[in-house]
């Protein structure tokens, strides 16, 4: 089940989903939860996540990209 995301943009958001379609041909999912409440959700994530793949210090950068990539991957999702 998928939660209905777009109602809950401001109007700039909602704006800015047609030329993400120019751009991606779609709305990339991620960029969709992080600009919900991102004062709630997306600025903590955000942090967290920068915290966790950036700031690794057992992997090097590209090791965390391949990571990503592979994960995006097995999920069946776009990265």
């Amino acid at each position: 089940m998928r939660l209905p995301l777009r109602p809950m943009l401001s109007r700039v958001q909602k704006m800015l989903i047609p030329f993400s379609r120019l751009l991606f041909r779609r709305v990339p999912g991620p960029v969709l939860l992080v600009s919900v409440k991102k004062q709630f959700f997306g600025n903590p994530w955000n942090a967290a996540m920068n915290e966790g793949m950036r700031h690794a210090r057992h992997w090097a950068k590209a090791e965390t990209e391949l990571f990503a990539a592979f994960v995006s991957r097995r999920n069946q999702c776009v990265f």
